[in-house]
């Protein structure tokens, strides 16, 4: 989905933003 052949920082910091993502969802699901 998200491709910076650039930078493999930018690409570490995209997917630690989706798992904070999924994580929040995963909270609202179990409330």
């Amino acid at each position: 989905m998200y491709d910076f052949p650039s930078s493999a920082k930018s690409k570490s910091r995209v997917s630690m933003k989706l798992e904070a993502i999924e994580i929040k969802n995963k909270r609202k699901e179990a409330q």
